[in-house]
């Protein structure tokens, strides 16, 4: 869709994500090493168009050219489902709905898929994750080859995609850039990709260092790290707001089909507001990666304690967000089972930390 410029929507890119997406940005390029830049799932389509931005403005570049990664945490399950670890991991995500539910949306299997692993009845029996983890897993494990069989192709293509892109060349430093929190795709890929891994985030919510079998994901955060969760840190508790506005315009990552002639095909899951609205969306990041490449030209910066006291206020004011904006606040993690509200009636009627 492409819309007509509209100013409201490009400053409030400029003034929201702009300052936060810039002081990130320098934290990305701080790197000396020689290192390829991985920018993850929805956000990390925000994260390349700014490094390819500040690029060809020669203003900064990283050491190899940036790669943008199409992935998701329910991608990842479906594609690894062979790995037993994986496999146990992606049951210790909440959830609250049906068996079928779960396994739609956690392992994108159709209904056909389903029916021939599973009974009707089961199928609509009601879990709550990871309370039920323990039976849930002795169930699935009983039809484990063939999940593992139904899934194979999509393992198969999506470790065809990860080598194209080099990821699985030991000669190069991977560092993946995500917007927050757990690294729990960086963790995933550091597993299937067998190989030591870093990732830089806004803030983290673990220890820098995460051992995946015999190897390393190493975390790091732009602003803080190791931040527990409800604490009144606003750039973790309220990082809803810039999730949903640092999006890509198409949905969920949900598949991946490669064909007999080699073509491979991203299959995604329902849009959100935002994504069905992607020509406003784009005006947003048009003026955040502006205000980025302006700070850069000018060499103009914050200090961390003024952008955390900027979110802080942000996120607390709800006349802040223009009309258009408050339509699309809202975010897309279907693996849990429930739909997130818009963010304005979830957190903004909540008071500010003293």
């Amino acid at each position: 869709m492409i819309c007509p410029r509209n100013s409201e929507l490009y400053d409030f890119g400029a003034y929201f994500i702009g300052p936060f997406l810039c002081k990130y940005m320098q934290f990305v390029l701080e790197d000396k090493d020689d290192y390829l830049p991985v920018c993850l799932s929805r956000e990390g389509w925000l994260f390349h168009r700014t490094l390819q931005a500040l690029s060809d403005k020669g203003l900064a570049r990283t050491p190899q050219p940036p790669v943008y990664l199409r992935t998701s945490r329910a991608m990842l399950f479906r594609a690894y489902l062979c790995d037993q670890e994986i496999f146990k991991k992606s049951l210790n995500y909440k959830f609250m709905g049906t068996v079928g539910t779960l396994l739609l949306d956690r392992y994108a299997l159709t209904a056909q898929d389903m029916s021939s692993c599973f009974s009707s009845l089961y199928l609509k029996k009601d879990i709550v994750l990871p309370d039920d983890k323990d039976e849930l897993f002795v169930a699935l494990r009983e039809k484990y080859p063939d999940l593992v069989r139904i899934t194979q192709g999509t393992h198969a293509a999506y470790s065809n995609y990860l080598h194209e892109l080099g990821l699985d060349d030991p000669a190069k430093k991977i560092v993946f850039l995500d917007l927050g929190y757990s690294g729990s795709i960086q963790t995933m890929l550091t597993k299937a990709l067998a190989r030591d891994t870093y990732g830089k985030y806004f803030v983290t919510t673990t220890q820098q260092q995460v051992p995946v079998g015999e190897h390393t994901a190493y975390l790091h955060g732009a602003f803080r790290e190791n931040v527990k969760w409800d604490t009144g840190y606003a750039l973790l508790d309220r990082s809803s707001f810039l999730e949903s506005v640092m999006t890509a315009p198409h949905g969920q990552l949900i598949d991946v089909i490669q064909t007999q002639n080699g073509q491979r095909h991203f299959v995604y899951g329902r849009l959100i507001v935002a994504q069905r609205y992607w020509g406003l969306v784009d005006q947003i990041h048009s003026g955040a990666v502006d205000y980025v490449v302006n700070c850069f030209e000018k060499g103009i910066f914050f200090d961390l304690p003024e952008l955390e006291e900027l979110y802080d206020a942000y996120t607390h004011n709800k006349d802040f967000f223009p009309g258009h904006v408050k339509e699309f606040l809202t975010i897309d993690d279907f693996i849990i089972g429930f739909s997130t509200p818009n963010l304005i009636s979830l957190f903004l009627h909540k008071k500010a930390p003293a």
